[in-house]
């Protein structure tokens, strides 16, 4: 599995980068303007059933055969270093199964 945050393309380009990169499976939430965007790729064994998403969040369950399946959540967000310089960025990707979220 594979996950992309602020793609800044949208789900077509998705589509066509899972092909390159000879994925059997992916989802996509689209660019809001000029920011954001995530995918999520995989390949079989894996199956991934999306249950929510926003612009900054995919929840997924994702099975893979012979296995319990698990609930993922998937979650980017870019905060500034300094409010006056917007262009330097931190990025933050948290991955966390959905029984270790906050409510």
């Amino acid at each position: 599995m594979i996950f992309l945050c602020e793609t800044l393309v949208n789900s077509r380009r998705i589509e066509e980068i899972k092909n390159l990169i000879s994925f059997n499976s992916c989802l996509a939430v689209d660019v809001n303007g000029k920011s954001e965007g995530l995918a999520l790729f995989w390949k079989h064994p894996f199956q991934c059933h999306l249950l929510n998403s926003s612009p900054n969040f995919i929840s997924v369950e994702v099975q893979k055969n012979g296995f319990p399946s698990k609930k993922m959540a998937l979650r980017s967000s870019l905060a500034a270093k300094n409010k006056a310089d917007t262009d330097q960025v931190d990025l933050y990707v948290d991955i966390k199964h959905t029984d270790q979220l906050d409510p």
